[in-house]
Order: C-alpha cells, then structure tokens, then sequence
C-alpha cells in the first residue's frame, strides 16, 4: 500500500538583491512588494522575505541558509547584469557548493542578441553566461535569461519589465493562477480609536476565523498620526469567503455603535 503522508507544504522565500536598497538610496524595494504580493495571490504566500546588497558572501549565506533549511521555491531578483557589482549568479553558486561555468546555450542566446543590435560582445556580457553547474534557463524575452537550480532556487533580473513576466510564466507552470473567488482581496477600517480598546475583541475575531476553519487573517495596526486615537483594522480574505468578511463587518459596526 502506498503512503498516506502528506508532502510538506511549501514554504517560499524572496530574496531581493542590491547595495543601494540596504543603504536607503531607495525610498521604496517595488521588487520585494510586488513578488510578495502575486506570490500570496498565487496561494504561495512568502514565508520569508530578505534584502541583501551585492556581497556574494552575504547572498551565498542568505540563499544558502533558506536552502538547507527547506525553504522552496527561492524567488531572487537583482544583481544579474554584467558589471562588478553584479553577484547574484556567483553567490547562489556558493551557496549550493557549486562551480560557475558558461551556459552553452545562455552564451549563445546573448552572443545572437548583441549580434542583432550591433553592439559588441565584450567580457562583461560574455560574463552573463557564466551561471551555477546544473542551471537551467528561464527566457528572458527582453534581455538575458534568468536560471533556476534544482527547481528550488529561481533567480531573475531586478529590472520590473524583465522580472515581472519572468516571474509570472514559473508561477504559471507551478502555482497557476485562482478562480476568482478564491483570490484574495483586503477589507480596511479606520476606527477613532486606541489600539487596547478593541484589542481582545480583534483577537476574539481572529480565534473565530480559526475555529471555522478559514483563511482569513485580521490584523490591527495604531495610526502613526494619532497614535492613540486611531487604529486601522485590515481583514484579509479569500473573496468567496463571504462567512469571513461578515464577521469582520459585525465587528467593526459594534465598535462604531459603542462610540455612539
């Protein structure tokens, strides 16, 4: 007879690479946001979320420590170019214990693709190529390939109109997209209230979704203008999960009644 075990779930993880995000030259990281966010549309929410610069030691710790510790699939976006300070292929090789050598037929692709524009060929872009042993090529339709080791680590550029496509085509083959009332949507509520006042009764919500057995999640967060006069209360939900959202309304509508 075959085993009843079930597999593991998956436990994602998103790396984001580049100096000028950990020394706050960037006000924002778009990249981080955006993966996090189509991962949890996906139904494969991120179970950790990083920012390194382009260090290959600190990348090949980073990766290295989510990969032995079963985290899967590793999402990187960033430090894929050709320049001196383009890491990312150097330090996932690390990371895995693996050489770097030149993809055939990643070399071929960039050597037609310069070819076609006129531009030349140099040692910086011949140096996309070079990617960790056992890689396989993910396409790039506007510019050179990203690469996934082993089905567990996929690595892209950080550009957003590479990345984004990029990204969506591996999701697609393994965590196509919902039916739309599985898709998850945010329900928000300010109340003209201190965060200790309707506390338990957020967390008695969040105790309910429990035992019903959804998916849902509830948070509470002070306002950062009115600290103790505000809160904003954010209900995450599936959209068919009508049970959820009547909930979180039936809270919210006491909460303003007892003001009254």
């Amino acid at each position: 007879a075959g085993s009843s075990e079930l597999a593991p779930p998956p436990k994602p993880a998103v790396v984001s690479v580049g100096s000028e995000l950990i020394l706050g030259e960037r006000r924002d990281n778009e990249n981080l946001r955006w993966m996090c966010s189509v991962l949890h549309e996906r139904h494969l929410p991120a179970r950790v979320a990083v920012t390194v610069g382009d260090d290959p030691d600190v990348i090949a710790e980073h990766v290295g420590h989510l990969y032995r510790g079963g985290y899967a699939p590793i999402f990187v976006s960033g430090g894929m170019g050709g320049t001196h300070d383009d890491r990312t292929r150097e330090g996932i090789a690390a990371a895995l214990g693996a050489p770097l050598q030149t993809h055939g037929e990643c070399f071929e692709i960039l050597r037609e693709s310069y070819g076609r524009t006129g531009l030349e060929f140099n040692e910086e872009r011949r140096r996309m190529a070079e990617l960790p042993a056992g890689a396989a090529l993910i396409p790039n339709p506007s510019g050179a390939p990203g690469f996934s080791v082993e089905g567990k680590i996929y690595a892209f550029p950080g550009f957003p109109r590479m990345l984004r496509p990029m990204l969506l085509s591996v999701l697609d083959t393994i965590a196509p997209a919902v039916p739309p009332e599985k898709r998850w949507t945010v329900e928000e509520q300010l109340l003209p209230v201190n965060e200790g006042r309707v506390a338990a009764r957020v967390e008695g919500l969040a105790s309910a979704l429990r035992a019903a057995g959804s998916s849902a999640s509830v948070g509470i967060y002070p306002s950062n203008e009115q600290f103790q006069a505000q809160v904003k209360l954010v209900l995450r939900y599936q959209v068919g999960d009508t049970s959820a959202r009547e909930r979180f309304d039936s809270l919210v509508s006491d909460v303003r009644q007892s003001l009254e």
